[in-house]
């Protein structure tokens, strides 16, 4: 019966290594469960996440509360990143002492991405509730898409004269100074704007001919480039057309470090927004 459980059972012991875990892991996460045995369970977890693993995790340890559950973030093995909704509670011998913890993983990623689509409509509809013009909408919109969707960086591409080619006139990120090396603090207010990088300098020209969404996943940073944005590994790229009726106005273009797999009901809720 565990072996055939979609849901993830696990035990580790009282340093938190896998001790036993049956094939939903592999199936949800693409490890398997002969690499996984002996590794620590907060090392699958995102980094943003692990100290809200970690403190749940240390009060079950100090018996203050009996059981705890969490959502996280977590790391597949093709480098994507999903949710996962954890139930542990601790595992004792005969003698009643603790010899480490056990519980249950869910993937609840589709639900979380229900969630992040409902988030843009709700985020974006409040921007244009309080602006005059869409030229005041456009940073503010560039932000609110970003952080419901938890991705980096944003861009707005338009055509400054009516025959002109598109250019970047407005952009958004995350402060990438500590970023880079430590991952994006949540719990830290993400800078309002930025220098204006240009990241989609090279993709705009398709983007711009095949008049849609896109999505892209094959995205290659420049290690030669000073800048903190084209150095970055960004994995993946998405784009959202802006339209009066047929006429292309604008294109807005969003980055990620991650890996994303292609969200085909998102890309239609954006163009919808769009």
């Amino acid at each position: 019966m565990i072996t055939n459980l979609k849901e993830v059972i696990f035990q580790a012991d009282l340093d938190g290594h896998l001790t036993k875990i049956n094939p939903a892991w592999t199936k949800i996460t693409g490890f398997s469960q002969q690499q996984s045995l002996g590794t620590a369970l907060l090392s699958y977890i995102h980094s943003q996440d692990q100290v809200e693993a970690q403190q749940q995790l240390k009060l079950l340890q100090l018996g203050l509360i009996k059981e705890c559950r969490f959502q996280v973030r977590y790391h597949a093995q093709d480098e994507s990143i999903g949710w996962l909704d954890f139930y542990v509670c601790p595992r004792q011998n005969q003698e009643g002492m603790l010899v480490g913890i056990s519980g249950s993983i869910a993937d609840i990623t589709e639900n979380k991405a229900l969630e992040q689509r409902l988030s843009i409509e709700g985020s974006v509809s409040a921007v244009l509730a309080e602006v005059v013009s869409l030229g005041e909408a456009y940073p503010k919109l560039l932000k609110a898409i970003c952080l419901s969707l938890d991705w980096e960086y944003g861009e707005l591409w338009m055509p400054v004269t009516p025959a002109g080619q598109p250019e970047c006139v407005e952009s958004w990120c995350r402060n990438l100074n500590s970023d880079l090396a430590e991952g994006v603090d949540r719990d830290r207010e993400p800078a309002t704007n930025s220098s204006i990088f240009g990241l989609a300098t090279e993709l705009i020209p398709q983007v711009w001919a095949r008049d849609g969404l896109t999505w892209l996943t094959s995205l290659a940073p420049d290690p030669h480039s000073s800048c903190p944005m084209r150095s970055a590994p960004m994995r993946t790229a998405l784009s959202m057309p802006i339209q009066d009726g047929y006429d292309l106005l604008g294109v807005m273009l969003f980055f990620k470090r991650a890996y994303q797999p292609i969200d085909k009901p998102l890309l239609k809720r954006l163009g919808v927004i769009g």
